[in-house]
């Protein structure tokens, strides 16, 4: 069953072409891998998505909606959440609290309004159950602020397990982790299969697409060119 479409999507900034005529189909369950040279648009491609940045021409549904006039917000509360290159944590929360928030619903009035009100009581032990299945489990009382990197990029993918996605968009997951770390999102990665859930993975470690992904895509000259041989 198709989830996601993209159709001639055109991305531009000032007068060059970042993305030109790009067009996809993700799949119920379908595990998408990209990569490209650095500025070649994977990171541009995930924020269209998530209608963190304009595209000037074509279009993107997801469950058959169109998401071109929505918000950040609104597309997420359709279920879709994301990584990013650089983890975007709470740091003046603990850890254990910024995944209460994940685990709260997103009101309308944005995602941050969980920071303000009473989360449901099953999220506090749903939350440390996410934070075990990350190996953050003894940092739970520890302010975020104070995590190594690695530690951070574990954090942020478990808000994303923790908002129970219907797509998941993870920007370059692997990169500056352990093989400790690895394996963790490793596990995320196969929890989410599990759950039939579709994903795109945005990376340059090629291996790691390959035992990932379903399918794996270059992205050259603002177009996806499938490849062969995973």
């Amino acid at each position: 069953m198709l989830e996601l479409e993209i159709i001639d999507l055109i991305i531009r900034r000032g007068e060059s072409t970042v993305v030109g005529k790009l067009n996809l189909k993700v799949t119920k369950g379908e595990r998408v891998g990209v990569f490209g040279a650095n500025g070649s648009g994977k990171t541009t491609l995930l924020d269209a998505i998530c209608r963190q940045v304009h595209f000037s021409a074509g279009k993107i549904y997801w469950q058959g909606r169109p998401l071109a006039n929505m918000s950040t917000v609104q597309v997420a509360r359709l279920g879709v959440a994301r990584s990013f290159q650089f983890p975007q944590i709470l740091p003046n929360l603990t850890v254990l609290e910024n995944l209460i928030s994940a685990n709260t619903p997103i009101s309308k009035d944005g995602i941050f309004r969980a920071l303000f009100f009473r989360s449901p009581p099953e999220a506090e032990p749903r939350s440390q159950a996410y934070l075990a299945r990350c190996g953050l489990g003894i940092y739970a009382r520890d302010l975020a602020g104070t995590l190594s990197f690695g530690q951070r990029r574990l954090l942020e993918i478990g808000c994303v397990l923790a908002r129970r996605p219907q797509l998941v968009l993870l920007d370059e997951p692997s990169a500056g982790l352990s093989d400790e770390a690895k394996r963790h999102v490793s596990s995320a990665i196969g929890e989410m299969t599990m759950k039939r859930v579709p994903m795109i993975i945005v990376e340059h470690d090629l291996n790691f697409l390959a035992q990932h992904c379903d399918v794996i895509y270059q992205l050259e000259d603002g177009q996806l060119v499938k490849q062969q041989g995973y």
